[in-house]
């Protein structure tokens, strides 16, 4: 019996441009895109994509050529691979191609070849080989090259993700062999570019031409190749407003992309960590004395000595409780190890044997096979429960909620960590992640300690409240769990803030505006006439150069939102400059000393009067609401006075626009 698919065509079936595009849009890195990207667009097999070399991509624009390669039309790769096992692969990838294929490469797989190595290069940028891992902050070195299993795991779980079919890279492979095959590309060209031998005469008449599918009009081929050679719409790693976090930057202070998740490494100067003063220990210290939570309790029940250094020198190191998926059983078990270094299982056997744990090694016990990696998505630890497939946190978890079905509750669990110097971030929005990230790294730069603990306090708030947004986010008014996200919040505005264009905005910031200033903005959302707007925020730009006091640049916006307030009566709302002219002025001054005389009426009347309400509406209303803007006589001075600068600054203009006749007198002043 034949083992492989039964397939028509017998071959998988290939994945689709919308599998292909959701595969994209599934990834979370710049290296995962760059990779499947090439797996789709060149046509390598698993072998060839773990062993490609950096030096065997030519990026290089149609007519240049690299020194030692005379193919000069355009970009390209070399695959110089053989069947036996690439010379120096440290997890000996092999692949089928005989000999040497260049294989051109489209421009969307050049930018995103590139995307990939500005980020490698900061962190593992001797690395010989094209995909690689970066250093871990524990101390791993970077340049590991991935195997195969790790490029068809990920092809797996980004299917997964994607929620659609399960996909093997060698279906990318097949989606390039029939797109080249529906734009009647020539056989042997097909065949040289996808590796296959010549004296394979079975694979050379149309190898992709899918059975019972019509051929292509040219419309459509033409149709493809736009498909094909066009840079598709990508996700970012972390989408945002108009930019992304310095990926490089945070990279270098611990940030780990894959998965995303923040690192704390022991003895770095940017938090507040530090290594527990047992000398024989590695777990992190928060806090004086300076000992990890377990040290710090048998240092508590010792009496706390004064002496911790030399209470540490005969003091033994206490053991973990437990860890999942760090330390793996002593026996050789695939299953994790709890206290004493053995799994549950044989764990349970010592005690009912009674034997300490040496004597239980020495008896030389066959290693039992394990249960896997939990099958919640985001969790690193080994399953410990066979029928579940799950971690004990999340098996305890999931029969809390009742045992839902389990397939679906695992695609929605979130990670349990519970190291101090991890915070995960894979749980979080795409948008939160890097309004996060954007925070955070603002904050480092600002040249404080980071606290780890609030740091993990603040996106486990984000998590259990399903923030979609942390600037529209109502957080607590105080709080410690809160108090970075309060931070964070704040500092976002500022980032994406230009003080060459902060006067365009309709809420004019004016310490961005300009740095003397230490608060306070301008008000000039309610302004529905553009050309109002537009001068008085030019008036400002001109007040902020010139070092003007705040208080006068917020009469700016008093005066604009009441002379607004006036043109709302007139037709059209004044919105023309050209509709006003001088005897629209005029009538302005007249209105604002109603106003005026609505004001005293407005404070000789009592709270309980109802006439008072009536009055108030013909005021201008404040943005806190509690009482109406009055227009006193030291008030209606100044925001004719105001006006008036404000339309003289903008004289030009208006006489440009065919409306110089607006404009107010010194006269006009009252005094």
């Amino acid at each position: 019996m034949d083992p492989r698919p039964s397939h028509a065509s017998g071959r998988a079936p290939a994945a689709s441009h919308e599998e292909f595009a959701a595969l994209l849009h599934a990834t979370k890195t710049a290296g995962d895109r760059c990779m499947v990207a090439l797996l789709s667009a060149c046509a390598p097999r698993v072998g060839q994509v773990v062993g490609l070399l950096r030096e065997d991509i030519h990026l290089v624009p149609a007519g240049s050529t690299v020194p030692g390669c005379p193919y000069s039309l355009g970009p390209h790769l070399h695959l110089h691979l053989h069947l036996e096992k690439r010379d120096g692969h440290p997890r000996g990838a092999a692949n089928k191609n005989r000999g040497t294929v260049i294989v051109p490469v489209p421009q969307p797989m050049v930018m995103l070849y590139a995307d990939w190595m500005r980020l490698i290069i900061p962190g593992a940028g001797n690395a010989v080989w094209t995909f690689v891992s970066f250093p871990g902050p524990t101390g791993e070195p970077g340049g590991q090259v991935p195997g195969t299993r790790r490029v068809k795991d990920l092809i797996s779980d980004l299917a997964r993700d994607a929620g659609i079919r399960h996909i093997h890279p060698h279906k990318l492979r097949h989606t390039f062999g029939e797109n080249a095959a529906d734009l009647d590309v020539a056989c042997d060209v097909l065949q040289r570019l996808l590796g296959h031998r010549g004296d394979e005469p079975e694979r050379v008449p149309q190898p992709f031409r899918r059975p019972g599918r019509p051929r292509r009009t040219g419309r459509e081929r033409q149709d493809l190749r736009t498909k094909m050679t066009t840079s598709a719409p990508l996700p970012a790693p972390a989408p945002a407003a108009g930019w992304e976090p310095a990926w490089d930057y945070l990279a270098r202070q611990g940030l780990d992309r894959s998965p995303l998740q923040l690192r704390f490494p022991l003895g770095a100067d940017w938090h507040s960590l530090r290594h527990c003063r047992h000398t024989d220990c590695e777990r992190p210290a928060t806090s004086w004395p300076w000992l990890c939570h377990r040290c710090a309790s048998d240092w508590q029940e010792a009496g706390a000595p004064d002496d911790i250094d030399r209470w540490s020198a005969y003091a033994p190191v206490p053991l973990a409780r437990r860890t999942y998926a760090e330390y793996r059983c002593r026996v050789g078990c695939d299953r994790a190890a709890e206290v004493h270094g053995l799994c549950k299982s044989c764990a349970s056997e010592r005690r009912v044997l009674r034997l300490n744990v040496e004597e239980y090694l020495a008896r030389g016990r066959e290693p039992r096979p394990g249960f896997g990696k939990c099958l919640v998505r985001v969790c690193p630890r080994m399953a410990v429960v066979r029928r579940s497939r799950l971690c004990l946190p999340h098996q305890r978890q999931w029969s809390n909620a009742g045992t839902p079905d389990r397939e679906a509750w695992a695609l929605t669990a979130t990670a349990v960590y519970t190291s101090i110097d991890v915070v995960p971030l894979a749980d979080l929005a795409p948008t939160v992640v890097a309004q996060v990230l954007r925070g955070y790294e603002a904050q480092l730069r600002q040249g404080g300690r980071i606290n780890p603990a609030q740091v993990k306090s603040a996106v486990r708030w984000l998590c259990d409240h399903t923030v979609n947004d942390l600037t529209a986010a109502e957080l607590p008014s105080k709080g410690a769990k809160t108090t970075y996200l309060r931070l964070w919040q704040r500092t976002l505005p500022l980032l994406e803030a230009d003080p060459a264009t902060e006067h365009t905005r309709p809420l004019v910031r004016l310490h961005i505006l300009n740095p003397r200033y230490k608060g306070g903005s301008v008000d000039l959302q309610g302004v529905q006439a553009p050309w109002v707007t537009h001068l008085a925020q030019q008036y400002l730009h001109h007040l902020a150069a010139a070092g003007a006091s705040s208080a006068r640049l917020m009469t700016v916006g008093y005066a604009s939102r009441w002379f607004a307030l006036f043109l709302r009566t007139l037709p059209g709302e004044g919105r023309r400059p050209g509709d006003v002219g001088r005897d629209g002025m005029l009538t302005y001054l007249c209105w604002l000393t109603r106003r005026a005389r609505d004001t005293s009426d407005y404070q000789l009347l009592n709270e309980d009067d109802p006439v008072r309400q009536i009055v108030a509406e013909r005021l201008l209303p404040s943005r806190q609401g509690a009482r109406p803007l009055l227009v006193t006589p030291v008030r209606h001075h100044e925001l004719v006075k105001v006006l008036r600068e404000v339309l003289e600054h903008g004289r030009t203009w208006l006489a440009d626009n065919h409306a110089a006749d607006v404009h107010l007198q010194e006269m006009d002043v009252p005094p």
